[in-house]
């Protein structure tokens, strides 16, 4: 969970299991929050003309789209969109691969192509210390 410090509120994390068979490979298209981008999104935000907020010759909901409008392109130009290709889920070779180490090995095929896409030591940090968790729930899954 990501916290923008932006609000008050806190998201809230659901799980939804659904079983799909689907055999090909899934394009996961994401938006990475990150450090240098919420600098740089705080940085354009500061130096944007508001003016446009109090114009009186608009009304409110003008003055209002093209807020969100201003907002929209700051996020979409420090936030560009990423993906990543999933792996296929194929029939269980092993009985004791269960479900839990699968999306353990597609979280570290993720964090790995964050890790080569920007090249950041936090995120080469974060696949190194899951990697070891994953190689560590293998051993005790073969056991």
């Amino acid at each position: 969970m990501v916290d923008f410090g932006i609000s008050d509120h806190l998201g809230q994390p659901i799980h939804i299991e659904h079983n799909i068979d689907n055999k090909s490979p899934v394009r996961k298209i994401f938006r990475p929050i990150t450090q240098d981008g919420l600098i740089k999104l705080y940085n354009e935000i500061e130096i944007i003309n508001w003016i446009f907020v109090d114009n009186i010759g608009m009304n409110v909901e003008e003055r209002f789209e093209i807020f969100i409008c201003v907002l929209e392109q700051a996020l979409l130009k420090y936030f560009p969109e990423k993906n990543y290709l999933e792996r296929s889920s194929k029939p269980k070779k092993n009985p004791w691969f269960d479900e839990s180490l699968r999306l353990m090995r597609e979280q570290l095929k993720f964090l790995s192509e964050v890790g080569k896409q920007y090249n950041r030591a936090e995120d080469l940090e974060n696949y190194r210390r899951f990697t070891i968790q994953y190689k560590q729930a293998i051993k005790i899954r073969r056991k």
